[in-house]
């Protein structure tokens, strides 16, 4: 059984390696973001080397390096940083065979930062599925026309001119529309819309805004701009109703002044929709982006699908229960949001590394997905500008984390003989400018792709 477990693994981790080479020269950004095309790897991810002759066909993976060069690369870095790059913990897997090769205060919880939305991935890809999409709609009942929230919080304004022209077109069919009301069903989510363990500034910064289940451009105010809506639901009904009341100009249909709240009556006719971006589209915007508001979004989605409220304490349930379903021992995890945005959240650098592993080596081609979707060293995403030296660029792919006194990175790196790793680091009690932790934690990267 243990030989068939390691030949099944051999098999997706030859697999999974050989798309790194691919992917990692690839543009990695979807279709639905308006950005210039991030600057490619010059580096390629080493190939895997070929099966020895005795070999079976199902293939082999390199051997990871011995945990004593993993000791001689962090040992010390780990146990006597810098003073100015806090505490640091971390751990470093073997992903082929699961080995922890490296563990310095790596089951001690401590606060993720954005790392924590590896986890919402791995959910949101296992659960959700890879190429799922959401569809926002809109119902029609007597003098009603109401949009419907389904999830989509990367809405654009082209999308809604496409959704009110549907409409429009089946409104305008039938004679004696006379005044109709807008009215937003945004009820999909549950509880409230900002966590309590949010501290204001996070706010103020634009760094999320009230979680609601369909919004333009991630609650931004414009495809282009930092500030986020104060109500983003009401933003893009907003939108809407404006899209649509042109869109009926001189056909004897008019819309009401305001838009209000309510649901869409049981029994109330479909008219029109559209789908949002997959999956896998919206997971890499959170990822590559970092973007928090997408993370909510679908951490509330997971929530539902798994049963759960879509809600704050759903998200902690469907969360938890995602990581256990990985093997993922979870004592000590504590969970309150999506994003990674609360310094409420407590989770091991062992823990979001046993998420990396599982993920890479998983039966599931949703959670295999994981790799392919974290920022690449030196070439896309929060990672862009970090780790791009001959030695890392393309062979780190990583989330990174940050909060006031709290630097993390977790992700894969692969090593000068091709084997992959998975690693999570945290700098804690970070005293002060956040910079010599984030260049610790590089340092350690850097290191492991020098091995």
């Amino acid at each position: 059984m243990r030989r068939g477990f390691e030949a099944v693994t051999a098999v997706l981790l030859t697999v999974m390696m050989a798309a790194l080479v691919i992917v990692a020269a690839l543009p990695l950004t979807p279709a639905l973001l308006t950005r210039t095309v991030p600057l490619q790897p010059q580096t390629e991810l080493p190939s895997v080397a070929s099966p020895p002759a005795e070999q079976s066909s199902a293939g082999s993976t390199p051997e990871g390096p011995a945990r004593e060069a993993v000791a001689a690369a962090l040992g010390e870095r780990f146990a006597q940083p810098a003073a100015a790059a806090g505490q640091l913990a971390g751990t470093v897997v073997d992903v082929a065979s699961g080995q922890t090769l490296f563990a310095a205060d790596a089951d001690e919880p401590g606060v993720p930062a954005s790392s924590l939305k590896t986890l919402t991935a791995a959910a949101s890809l296992s659960v959700l599925g890879e190429d799922a999409r959401r569809s926002t709609s809109v119902h029609w009942e007597g003098q009603d026309v109401v949009l419907v929230g389904d999830g989509d919080v990367l809405l654009t304004q082209a999308k809604l001119e496409e959704l009110a022209a549907e409409a429009a077109e089946r409104i305008t069919a039938q004679s004696g529309a006379g005044e109709l009301n807008v009215v937003l069903d945004d009820t999909l989510f549950a509880g409230s819309t900002l966590s309590p363990h949010w501290d204001e500034s996070l706010m103020a910064g634009q760094h999320i805004a009230p979680v609601m289940p369909l919004a333009l451009y991630a609650g931004h105010t414009s495809a282009d701009a930092a500030t986020r809506a104060a109500d983003p639901g009401m933003s893009a009904a907003l939108a809407f109703h404006r899209a649509l009341g042109a869109q009926l100009e001189g056909t004897g249909a008019s819309l009401s002044a305001d838009v209000v709240r309510g649901t869409a009556p049981e029994g109330a006719a479909e008219i029109a929709a559209v789908d949002s971006a997959t999956t896998g589209e919206m997971v890499r915007v959170m990822t590559e982006d970092s973007e928090n508001y997408v993370a909510e979004a679908l951490g509330r989605l997971v929530a539902l699908e798994s049963g759960h409220a879509a809600s704050f304490g759903g998200v902690s349930q469907a969360l938890t229960a995602t990581a256990e379903r990985m093997g993922v021992d979870t004592a000590g995890m504590r969970i309150v949001d999506a994003s990674g945005l609360a310094a409420a959240n407590h989770v091991t650098p062992a823990q979001l590394a046993g998420v990396m592993t599982a993920s890479a080596v998983s039966a599931s081609g949703g959670l295999r997905e994981l790799p392919y979707v974290l920022p690449v060293a030196g070439a896309t995403g929060t990672l862009s500008a970090r780790l791009d030296g001959d030695a890392t660029r393309g062979k780190v792919r990583a989330k990174t984390g940050t909060l006031t006194g709290v630097v993390t990175l977790t992700g894969y790196v692969t090593t000068q003989d091709g084997a992959l790793l998975a690693f999570s680091f945290f700098a804690r009690d970070v005293p002060g400018a956040l910079g010599p932790a984030r260049d610790a934690l590089d340092d350690a990267a850097t290191a492991l792709a020098g091995l």
